[in-house]
């Protein structure tokens, strides 16, 4: 479940961009045809509000308002039906060619601004809505300022020069037309510039939410890859002790079988029907460790025969038999009453106990004993393991009463650590070594 909730904050912020953003994701078809006729229904409302407007403006409704749509051949009425024409056009366009639609709206919306009898309508909406849709679109850092600046430019210049075109300009008093080129300039920013501010401020919050999710997306392959690393060396600490133990136990008894060989024939024998059972109890700790680990079901397709419980102290007395048989005599002194443990602390348990056996095996000599003691108290288990051998780890400690002798008791001391507790190690003034853990019965990984 590594990561679970980084995930879960990217599913939202790519949600909340396809919502946010007209081109964050490929639209079905489905989406397609329902965004087309929200177009077209926008386009019709605003079409048709114009009509109703002009022709009750002009006194032509609604006796002669259908009669002036459809009939008469003014160039006022055809030049504002044709623009109008561009623009619901542009409306419908806006999604596929943005930047064309929004400058033929503009150019339209700028010759119904030039127009003195009819002038503007509701029609003229398509421009800041086009102008919305193409910044939003627009790739390039200041595209939606450079749309902005040709929009203003360009329907100020198509208003002026439509206002020649028409013979009603001529009629104009000089304060009339002063008062013209004033509307000239002052419609397009107030339409325009709003449309523009809204695009900034969409356009910066689909940043921020882009950046959010890229940074989520690192963040989650950065725990993915400490993961990976903290399952590898998991992997490698179970390797070491599954097998280093019983390959000590196989050497040990193989050179037991050598020596005896030849004076005593059924011993040596004995020795090594010992190591095919040691190396058979390697092999499915081994099985069980990968099974475990790839999350395999060990419940399906499996022979019941090759499932083995998972490490643990329930396995301590195989455990302190195959050691005696090595040539380690070895005591269990267990508390009277040990509560059920988490599986955490169970196998670190047993693991701590696996490897300092094995170390006293491989460095204690010969006549070294070995005894093991196990009590809960204070919320915790402690575990330690005494030998009497000679043979004892010296030089710089790897941490804190660890000294530096191997992989073993830096692994002894990285179990403990990782559940919350510690361990200590080294050798006794009397003689021989000691290993002390002690693990919370609440581990805390």
């Amino acid at each position: 479940m590594i990561g679970s909730s980084v995930d879960a904050a990217m599913a939202t912020n790519s949600t909340f961009l396809s919502a946010l953003s007209p081109v964050s994701s490929p639209l079905s078809p489905v989406s397609r045809v329902r965004r087309l006729g929200g177009d077209l229904a926008l386009a019709i409302a605003l079409a048709g509000w114009s009509v109703v407007l002009e022709a009750g403006r002009l006194g032509l409704w609604p006796r002669t308002g259908l009669d002036w749509v459809v009939s008469g051949d003014s160039e006022a009425k055809i030049g504002w039906e044709m623009a109008a024409a561009v623009e619901v056009l542009a409306l419908l366009a806006r999604h596929r060619l943005p930047v064309l639609a929004y400058f033929a709206a503009v150019l339209a919306a700028g010759c119904h601004l030039g127009d003195l009898l009819i002038r503007i309508s509701p029609i003229d909406l398509a421009a800041p809505v086009t102008l919305y849709t193409a910044a939003l679109k627009a790739s390039l850092r200041h595209g939606p300022l450079a749309l902005l600046g040709t929009g203003l430019l360009g329907a100020t210049t198509a208003a002026v020069i439509w206002e020649r075109v028409l013979p009603a300009w001529w009629s104009l008093s000089p304060s009339e037309n002063v008062t013209m080129w004033v509307m000239n300039l002052a419609v397009p920013v107030a339409a325009l510039v709003p449309a523009w501010l809204a695009a900034r401020t969409r356009r910066h919050e689909l940043l921020l939410l882009r950046e959010r999710a890229d940074h989520l997306e690192r963040e989650r392959d950065q725990r993915a890859a400490l993961a990976a690393a903290a399952e590898r060396a998991r992997i490698n600490r179970e390797l070491h002790d599954a097998i280093g133990h019983n390959l000590s136990v196989i050497v040990i008894q193989t050179q037991a079988a050598a020596g005896v060989l030849d004076q005593d024939p059924d011993l040596a024998r004995e020795s090594l029907a010992h190591v095919v059972s040691v190396g058979q109890d390697c092999l499915a700790d081994v099985r069980n460790l990968f099974r475990t680990g790839t999350g395999t079901d060990t419940g399906t397709g499996t022979d019941p025969a090759s499932l083995v419980p998972p490490a643990g102290l329930a396995q301590l007395p195989d455990l302190i038999e195959r050691v005696r048989q090595a040539g380690l005599p070895t005591d269990l002194n267990a508390g009277p009453r040990l509560p059920r443990l988490p599986h955490l602390v169970d196998l670190a348990a047993y693991r701590i106990i696996q490897e300092a056996l094995t170390n006293a095996m491989k460095h204690g000599g010969n006549g070294a004993t070995a005894s093991i003691t196990l009590d809960c108290h204070d919320d915790a288990l402690h575990v330690g393991i005494t030998d009497t051998g000679a043979g004892h780890c010296a030089g710089a400690e790897q941490g804190p009463g660890i000294p530096a002798c191997g992989n073993g008791l830096r692994g002894i001391r990285e179990r403990a650590t990782a559940l919350g507790g510690t361990a200590e190690a080294g050798p006794l003034p009397t003689g021989g070594f000691h290993v002390h853990a002690t693990l919370p019965l609440e581990p805390r990984p």
